[in-house]
């Protein structure tokens, strides 16, 4: 038995040395071998390494005797693991203020030669910088402050030296001369830790902010969620600034680096545009990184939301293609919804779009109902939302027309040339001549029987590449030649493109990500074809020229052709049963509300109607509707953004009937 204990608690041992091993080769640490600073002038031949308060200086002075620069230098050879990632880390002692606009900057060199020593380096015998690496900016900072720890990544210069002699040598000056004045720490005091390099010999953390993004205007009070990407990172550090990274607030300590998302609670704090988050490693203060754009938290504002379109009296196709419009304040994500009975439920449209698009491509669903309503709710607080009056979906049958011929013609040289076997058909504008594409497109509707309500073109962006002169745009013209071949067309002799349709914007899209179908209704051109030969040409051009670049799929390529779907509506449900018999008020929704809502009534026949709000002191604030209107349920929507928290009334009168119902706005 003893014999047993015994070997368990050796086993013991084993595991936890091994795990201690483990964790400390996760880092290596090396302190400077030499360190010292020179400096310029009249002291050009004396060096300070041995300086009595143990700081090393770089200086930047239009002085020459003023001038000082920093050499560090550190030994690999004891290093005998792999390592994936090399940080100097300086301490930073005092940062002198600069006035006039101008920075503390410190332009790190490499240095070839490693031969000096701090006890014979001078100005003078200096060994010459080489390769410049980066600059790195530094705060002011008084000897009254908390010692500053910087964190630079010198990984490719050090892993050539390790390839080398294993001998690094840094040089930090100030190539401007703009009065930087910057000290730190030696490595010959036991007061702050001297100049050190850190090796990573594990996987290394990386994280990256995807919201914000820049540009968001977060309301004090409201909740918003940070989003960020990370790897070999386990738990994450929040941090916010208010001055472009002159402080830093800390938001959380720790929370899960897998969840990839917080929810901020966002306080009152005195902030313009100058926001930031910063995300760090938990466990590792050096591996960090902040938003690339900053965003504006808002004092005293209310979120709102509002929806153009669809709208009242729409009579829309089902299957086919409808832009949702709205517009938004201090919202950043929302929700898209609808419904087919008067908002009784809600289907998803999207769970998060970025509230900045404005517009949302909807393709409607399979449906046949006149109680159609659009919901539009802010992701992170739902109560704020916009809610469209009621709209129609006609049910329909759809049915595409025969692609007959695609293909592109290209300009300039190759005007003799057609491309008609490219997987790919392509747009392009350009102020070069030979650059320019254009598409040509033609459908049969022969076999197309059916009455024609509607009719899009749907063409699949393949890849949309960046465009700094403007949008990639797609003008869509009519033809009337339709005897083109697309085994014989060239530019030379392509038909004249005719009547134009409409514009077409396309966003950037790489070749990794999912292929975009983008809808065009052409009904009126194709119902004039569809009268005559039912045969459809387009032509898809840049009028503008503006180095535009876009590919398509093509009927011979692993990428979705293009489409012409016709449509035919089947009916809808007989209104007349819709009807109400009597007249009715709903309670508004939501309520409370903040600070649009939604107000509901019911006339059994056609009649006056006026609808008034009032506050609580019976003092009238808004009058919504006054004017004859139709038999049926009706809707609209009040929007108390100008309006200040409270009790409100809305009476609904009809003929010699009225109804008046309280609600709540809450900011």
């Amino acid at each position: 038995m003893k014999n047993i204990l015994r070997w368990l608690s050796f086993l013991i041992l084993i595991v936890l040395f091994s795990s201690l091993t483990s964790t400390l080769k996760a880092q290596i640490t090396l302190e400077a071998k030499d360190n010292g600073y020179t400096k310029g002038g009249v002291a050009a031949d004396s060096n300070y390494y041995s300086d009595p308060s143990y700081l090393l200086r770089v200086r930047g002075s239009a002085s020459a005797d003023n001038q000082r620069r920093a050499y560090i230098k550190f030994d690999l050879s004891t290093v005998t693991q792999a390592f994936q990632k090399a940080e100097l880390r300086i301490t930073i002692n005092r940062v002198v203020a600069i006035t006039g606009g101008l920075i503390n900057r410190a332009d790190i060199f490499t240095v070839a030669n490693d031969n000096w020593s701090e006890q014979t380096l001078t100005w003078n015998n200096a060994p010459v910088r080489g390769n410049y690496l980066f600059t790195q900016e530094f705060s002011s900072k008084t000897t009254a402050m908390a010692d500053t720890v910087y964190s630079l990544d010198i990984t490719n210069y050090v892993q050539s030296e390790y390839n080398g002699d294993k001998i690094v040598t840094i040089c930090m000056v100030d190539t401007l001369n703009n009065g930087t004045d910057i000290r730190f720490w030696s490595n010959r005091s036991l007061l702050a830790t001297g100049p050190e390099l850190v090796l990573t010999t594990g996987p290394v953390g990386t994280a990256s902010v995807t919201s914000p993004a820049g540009g968001e205007n977060w309301p004090v009070g409201s909740t918003q969620n940070i989003t960020w990407t990370s790897a070999n990172i386990t738990n994450m550090k929040i941090d916010y600034t208010t001055n472009e990274g002159g402080s830093w607030t800390n938001i959380i300590a720790s929370t899960p680096a897998a969840a990839g998302s917080y929810s901020w609670a966002v306080g009152n704090m005195n902030s313009s545009a100058k926001c930031k988050i910063r995300l760090s490693d938990a466990d590792n203060q050096f591996t960090s990184v902040v938003s690339t754009g900053d965003f504006s938290v808002m004092n005293n504002v209310s979120a709102a939301i509002a929806i153009s379109a669809p709208t009242t009296g729409d009579n829309l196709i089902a299957g086919s293609a409808k832009p949702i419009i709205w517009t938004s304040s201090y919202v950043s994500n929302v929700k898209l919804e609808y419904s087919l009975d008067n908002g009784g439920t809600w289907t998803p449209i999207n769970a998060s779009v970025s509230a900045t698009a404005l517009t949302y491509p909807w393709i409607l669903p399979s449906a046949n109902s006149s109680q159609c309503m659009v919901r539009i709710s802010d992701v992170v607080n739902p109560s704020v939302n916009g809610i469209t009056p009621v709209f129609t979906i006609l049910g329909s049958s759809a049915n595409s027309a025969v692609l007959v011929g695609n293909v592109y013609t290209k300009a300039g040289v190759s005007a003799d040339s057609n491309y008609f076997s490219d997987v790919l058909l392509r747009v392009r504008g350009s102020a070069t001549v030979d650059n320019q594409r254009k598409v040509y497109l033609k459908f049969d509707m022969t076999g197309f029987t059916g009455s024609l309500d509607k009719a899009e073109l749907k063409v699949t962006a393949y890849q949309v590449l960046a465009n700094t002169n403007g949008p990639n745009r797609m003008d869509v013209y009519t033809v009337a030649d339709d005897s083109w071949m697309d085994t014989s067309l060239t530019w030379n002799k392509a038909p004249v493109q005719g009547t134009y349709l409409l514009t077409q914007e396309f966003a950037t899209k790489a070749t990794t990500q999912s292929d975009t179908t983008y809808p065009l209704d052409v009904t009126a051109y194709v119902k004039s074809e569809f009268q005559g030969d039912k045969m459809v040409s387009f032509c898809l051009t840049d009028t503008s020229n503006n180095n535009t670049d876009i590919r398509l799929g093509s009927n011979r390529g692993y990428v979705t052709p293009p489409q012409l779907v016709l449509y035919t509506v089947t009916g809808v449900k007989d209104n007349a049963n819709n009807i109400p018999k009597e007249f009715a008020v709903r309670q508004n929704y939501p309520n409370p509300f903040n600070p649009s809502t939604k107000i509901s009534y019911s006339i059994p026949k056609a009649g006056q109607v006026k609808i008034i709000v009032y506050n609580v002191l019976g003092s009238v604030v808004a009058e919504l509707a006054n004017g004859v209107q139709s038999a049926g349920i009706h809707e609209l929507v009040w929007n108390a953004s100008s309006y200040a928290s409270g009790v409100y009334f809305y009476r609904v009168q009809y003929g010699v009937h009225d109804k008046t119902t309280k609600m709540m706005l809450i900011k």
